[in-house]
């Protein structure tokens, strides 16, 4: 059943349904902390989930055909040619590490596919008599490192991380599959070598995490164009999110409203500009650096900012439908036959940007990526070694496919879900439908101990109860267990009935 029908469930058992916003707020309120608590219970077998993340081997200046020019005291490295990988693995490259000289220095940004910036400043091996250091080096040596592994945001728990034969078959694959779980402790004890390779890894460690800020407010005005779409009299409602070098998003901003002026004797669409701020009215962006008059990061460099709208609105009186559905906005086009891939590009400003330009009003589609809230923890493991190893390697393709270069290994994940949260009257819990009554069961216990009716409570507190351990029979994860089939004896057999023994003859 949906939101809507457990809300109608709850109020027939109760006999109490007024017709107030703040109720049914309650209600929805009550429901998803049930869903919670049923979802955390146990090891649900519905709360996991089976997914691939790709490994990166080491990017070097072999590899790549680049050497790299840096200068000392700066916090930027340059590389002698286009580097594809550095844009297509951004995401993987972004808050690992690049050696240059024998020192390893966190990536902070990738600015291009010829230059990035470093989170300290590089230093120059000290050269002459006496000592000096080169202000430039060129022709470097380089090896960009992929240490750190981002787990998807919705990851509570690794059940498992292995090695398969999927999706490359038929190539040679390790004796073992699985990557075995060592915490911290044991492997600080060990003193294990963080810079040791190989082709698989053998173990991971969990790295603490980092929290991104959440975004704070801003600030929508429309221009009249020829080009826009934004039309007169609508309005509209923005928000948006900070997003960590890695690509993960934190909480989303205060919502951001406004309407498309109606001039007298002016008819035309408008462009929008939202611009990011915060709540004390500073434009909301790191300040610009050439990466050498600062020796460390700005705070909110490497932070972009990434746009939504709320597709639960009314444009014509201005009125949220309900909870707000935050979507995705896009670049979007003129009109709805243009088939170029940046129409469904996502709209990303830069760290140091503190406004961004819509141009069209499809950017705001229906079928968008929608927003998910989680806390803004990044959470990442540390493969043991490191996985220097590719199993295909597909080089640049440019033109209209535009396949960037990838060197390609995925690795299996199995982990378990956050449950999600139950907005709108169609949301769905993922349970089985036959035990959504468990979710309203659980409600209930918490409407009549607010009610201070505690015969009622424990009712169904009870009803709670036993929905769990009917679950728990047909859904939840057992332990292991190894299946041999049964031989089909040709000997005697014997069985008894309390008092005589027969005796039972095979022939054949």
């Amino acid at each position: 059943m949906n939101l809507e029908s457990m809300r109608s469930q709850i109020a027939n058992l109760t006999d109490f349904d007024p017709e107030e916003t703040a109720y049914r707020d309650q209600m929805t309120a009550l429901l998803n902390e049930a869903l919670f608590e049923v979802w955390s219970s146990r090891g649900w077998d519905f709360t996991q989930r089976l997914t691939y993340f790709k490994v990166h081997p080491d990017l070097t200046s072999a590899r790549a055909g680049a050497t790299a020019s840096t200068n000392d005291g700066q916090r930027i490295v340059t590389f002698s040619a286009a580097v594809p990988s550095l844009l297509s693995a951004a995401e993987l490259i972004e808050g690992n590490l690049i050696e240059l000289d024998g020192r390893e220095y966190e990536v902070l940004q990738i600015l291009s596919a010829t230059t990035l910036s470093t989170v300290e400043p590089i230093r120059h091996t000290a050269t002459g008599t006496p000592p000096t250091s080169p202000a430039t080096l060129t022709g470097q040596a380089w090896t960009i490192k992929v240490r750190y592994y981002t787990l998807p945001p919705d990851a509570v728990e690794i059940l498992s991380i292995s090695h398969r034969d999927a999706p490359i078959v038929g190539s040679g694959r390790p004796l073992h599959s699985k990557i075995w779980a060592v915490s911290n402790r044991p492997e600080e004890s060990l003193g294990l070598r963080e810079d040791r390779t190989g082709d698989y890894a053998e173990m991971y460690f969990p790295i603490p995490p980092r929290i991104i800020p959440p975004a704070q407010t801003g600030a929508v005005s429309f221009q009249l164009a020829t080009t826009g779409g934004f039309v007169q009299g609508k309005s509209y409602e923005f928000a948006y999110s900070l997003m960590s070098p890695d690509g993960q998003e934190g909480a989303l901003s205060k919502p951001i409203t406004g309407t498309v002026p109606a001039p007298v004797g002016v008819v035309g669409t408008y462009t929008a500009t939202v611009s990011f701020s915060s709540f004390d009215g500073v434009p909301l962006a790191a300040r610009p650096t050439s990466h050498a008059t600062r020796g460390n990061p700005e705070p909110l460099e490497g932070l972009r900012k990434r746009l939504y709208f709320n597709a639960n609105y009314n444009h014509d009186t201005g009125q949220r439908l309900g909870e707000p559905k935050w979507l995705a906005v896009t670049t979007g086009a003129a009109t709805n036959g243009d088939a170029s891939a940046a129409m469904n590009t996502e709209v990303l400003a830069a760290d140091t940007a503190s406004s961004v330009s819509l141009l069209y009003v499809l950017g705001l589609y229906p079928g968008n990526r929608e927003y998910t809230e989680y806390d803004g923890e990044i959470r990442r493991i540390r493969p043991y070694p490191r996985i220097d190893g590719y199993d295909r390697f597909y080089s640049e393709v440019a033109g209209t496919l535009d396949r960037p270069q990838e060197y390609f290994r995925r690795v299996e994940l199995r982990y378990r879900v956050r449950p999600p949260v139950l907005r709108y009257d169609t949301d769905t819990p993922p349970l089985p439908y036959e035990f959504h009554r468990v979710i309203v069961y659980s409600a209930l216990v918490h409407v009549f101990t607010k009610s201070n009716n505690a015969s009622m409570s424990e009712l169904y507190q009870r009803k709670r109860d036993q929905g769990l351990k009917d679950l728990q029979h047909r859904y939840m994860t057992k332990i292991d267990q190894q299946w041999q089939r049964g031989q089909f004896p040709t000997g005697a057999l014997r069985y008894g009935n309390g008092s005589t023994i027969y005796n039972i003859t095979h022939n054949g």
